[in-house]
């Protein structure tokens, strides 16, 4: 990160050590430069005249996605005295112990001696929150991008996944039901084979009974004619 980097990210932030071993992750998404909008065609935006909280916050962020954002202000910084220099003003301020209040205050009449008047001041706030909006919104469009190509991709597959594996499923039904109607066809032809074997045995039984009768008859005449006659 440059000197111009660094100070401008002490200007928002105050940076603590990182824990021991983590390091900070590069983002993946990358944004599109855009062109910096010129404080002519920054529309005027009134800034609420709340009491701000401290303008320095403990912060451990991504460095990567800091530098990012202070290079868009860095590019989009105006000439003259504008919100970035009255931002210096408040930082070279902050430990005098003033109230909020007293600190802007004082801060605002440095900048008066070199003629800056508080619209101005106020458009050039707004043009870095435009500026920053640009870069939000082109990250957005980016990490939709990665949406678009890996998240829906992978629902897509997983769908079809999911389809073959309820097609093959139905599939297996389908199959279990149709072996179910053949063994219940099995068991029919088995009982019906039985029944015929039943009664073919019971034919050949009747037939068997009948042929020994009338054998035994002519075979019993035989012996008696070869018996009886000359």
């Amino acid at each position: 990160m440059s000197e111009f980097l660094k100070k401008l990210k002490g200007l928002f932030v105050e940076e603590v050590p990182m824990d021991q071993g983590s390091t900070a992750t590069p983002p993946s998404i990358e944004t599109k430069s855009k062109e910096i909008p010129t404080k002519s065609n920054v529309p005027n935006q009134s800034v609420p005249q709340t009491q701000p909280s401290s303008p320095a916050k403990t912060y451990k962020g991504n460095e990567s996605f800091d530098e990012i954002l202070y290079q868009a202000m860095e590019k989009a910084n105006q000439s003259g005295f504008d919100y970035l220099e009255f931002k210096q003003s408040l930082k070279s301020l902050q430990n005098m112990g003033m109230t909020d209040e007293v600190k802007y205050k004082s801060a605002f009449a440095m900048a008066q001696t070199m003629g800056v008047q508080k619209q101005p001041l106020l458009d050039s706030a707004a043009h870095y929150i435009q500026v920053l909006g640009i870069e939000e919104s082109d990250f957005s469009k980016a990490l939709q991008k990665q949406i678009n190509e890996q998240i829906d991709l992978k629902k897509t597959q997983i769908q079809a996944e999911q389809n073959n594996s309820d097609q093959k499923l139905k599939t297996i039904a389908e199959l279990t039901k149709e072996i179910e109607l053949h063994k219940v066809e099995i068991e029919k032809l088995t009982k019906q084979m039985a029944e015929v074997s039943s009664k073919i045995e019971n034919t050949k039984g009747q037939f068997n009974s009948a042929y020994q009768q009338l054998v035994g008859q002519i075979q019993a005449d035989i012996e008696k004619m070869k018996l009886y006659l000359a």
